[in-house]
């Protein structure tokens, strides 16, 4: 058994508890979704407060808090197993520095608050505007804790502990849902940015306490010249160009959804938090158990990169397919289920659902951006991912403006569904002129499965719209979906002698303890 069959077959149960506590949190954060649409509807005060969270989260890319949790993962490791006490330490001393840098943005965010909203978002007026303001300001406290409780989670990942770190996030959010229920009756919309405040000192006390147990010494002091935290801040620089760029996009984006109409603003980020949602449970499961065996083999033999990548992205393309063909054609009855209530129109419906089926479809264009993206790690050769960021900035800002002037909201919708190729291109330009590795274009079994999807894709939606006229009841819709397309898809993969089908079998197969003859788990 080579090492990473190895490796996937001793960590499968962690794998299945992670995937189940994954999509579990996803139905929870569409839920939460579901309760503001139901409590709270769509105008200018759900519009004030997805701005201000949008805000929230442009300052948690300013804190580089993906890349710091990338970064500080593999220092820790190395200083674990020289000697744990000193690997404890140095996590004590980064978490105090990280807290503390995060404190400063926050504090310095607070202050500029009121400018800042005016930049972001010019299309509101000034009672909407001085609500975002004091959203953002209650908010902006729970980016201290988010920043800490990432540095906790990549270090309890490294030690193996997936379940408990998936479990504080998931209880977080449960959490929230439980506030909103009970605060909305006395606290209005202002129990939004608190849920979020409280949940997030949960979470990080949650982990804490898990890193505590584990051995971790937390100290009240910070040396700034400590080694360890010199590396972690110098590794994270080459960060801070293509992070500039991605923000002058993102900022342009919610300029142009702020000139809207009434609700736009909170409809639009209903419709892109199912997509984020979904795409975090499809795109990030999948590779957990494909890209340790692709690293690993990519790392060893950077010749075979091409191949390998061309075949994940098939597998990828076949695994997923399915589910994007039901919300494309179940957008309506999932909209409908979701945020039906009394504060919610048909006609805002009809939006997010039309959004959501734009969204959805970036879900196909991400998938090929996933797998290439995960090579410039195995090259040892990050400088690629940041020449990629600030290409797709670049070309964010070019499709917003153009595609917002043609389609209003939805030019906004087309354009995070089509960058992500852009992305992939980007990088099969950089990774052919900086270490010549050609990725295989695709080739008729490409064509074959575009064939496949857009065939099911039109025989489903048929079939639903005529079942629809004659039972309108959106579960009903959606349960036939769920019984219909699975039979559809694999009867047509194997009319068109799709061999990818065969293929992954196997691979699943070989991926699984199944023989139990030989020690398998």
């Amino acid at each position: 058994m080579s090492s990473s069959n190895k490796w996937i077959n001793t960590g499968i149960k962690s794998i299945i508890g992670l995937t189940l506590l994954t999509i579990l949190g996803s139905l929870m954060s569409l839920l939460y979704q579901s309760l503001i649409a139901h409590y709270f509807g769509a105008n200018e005060m759900t519009d004030a407060f997805f701005m201000a969270r949008n805000s929230s989260d442009l300052l948690q890319k300013f804190m580089l808090l993906g890349q710091a949790s990338v970064v500080f993962m593999p220092i820790f490791a190395s200083s674990y197993q020289k000697d744990k006490k000193a690997a404890w330490d140095i996590t004590s001393n980064t978490l105090n520095a990280i807290g503390l840098l995060s404190l400063l943005l926050c504090l310095a965010a607070y202050l500029v608050a009121k400018p800042f909203v005016a930049l972001i978002a010019p299309g509101f007026n000034e009672q909407t505007r001085e609500a975002t303001v004091l959203f953002l300001r209650i908010i902006l406290p729970a980016n201290i804790l988010w920043s800490m409780s990432i540095i906790l989670t990549s270090v309890l990942q490294y030690r193996g502990i997936f379940i408990i770190t998936a479990l504080a996030q998931f209880s977080a959010s449960i959490l929230t849902i439980i506030i909103v229920v009970i605060g909305q009756n006395w606290g209005g919309i202002m129990v939004l940015p608190t849920s979020l405040l409280i949940s997030s000192l949960f979470q990080f006390l949650f982990l804490f306490r898990v890193a505590l147990k584990e051995g971790m010494i937390w100290r009240p002091k910070l040396k700034l010249y400590d080694p360890a935290l010199k590396e972690v801040f110098s590794l994270l620089f080459p960060f801070l160009f293509s992070l500039a760029i991605t923000q002058i996009s993102i900022i342009i984006h919610n300029r142009l959804a702020s000139l809207q109409n009434v609700g736009d603003v909170t409809l639009l980020n209903y419709a892109s938090r199912i997509y984020s949602t979904m795409s975090n449970v499809l795109i990030s499961i999948f590779p957990t158990v494909f890209f340790p065996a692709l690293l690993n083999e990519v790392s060893n033999n950077s010749n075979r990169v091409g191949q390998m990548v061309r075949q994940s992205i098939k597998y990828m393309f076949i695994a997923i397919t399915p589910i994007i063909i039901i919300v494309c054609v179940a957008s309506d009855p999932i909209i409908h289920i979701l945020f039906h209530g009394r504060n919610f129109s048909q006609q805002s419906s009809q939006t997010v659902s039309n959004l959501l089926t734009i969204y959805n479809l970036g879900i196909l264009t991400a998938i090929p951006l996933a797998v290439i993206q995960k090579v410039p790690f195995a090259l040892k050769n990050t400088k690629i991912n940041v020449a990629v960021s600030a290409v797709t900035s670049f070309a964010t800002i070019l499709f917003n403006i153009i595609l917002v002037s043609l389609f209003a909201l939805y030019g906004l919708a087309w354009t995070a569904t089509l960058i992500p190729l852009i992305g992939y291109f980007s990088y099969r330009f950089f990774l052919t002129k900086t270490f010549e590795t050609k990725v295989e274009s695709p080739n008729g079994s490409f064509l074959r499965i575009l064939v496949l999807i857009v065939i099911v894709l039109v025989l489903t939606k048929a079939i639903t719209t005529m079942v629809g006229l004659i039972f309108p009841n959106p579960f009903f819709e959606l349960v036939l979906l769920l019984v219909m397309v699975l039979p559809f898809y694999f009867a047509m993969g194997l009319i068109l002698r799709i061999n990818e089908f065969a293929k992954l079998r196997q691979r699943i197969q070989n991926i699984l303890p199944s023989n139990r003859n030989r020690g398998g788990i």
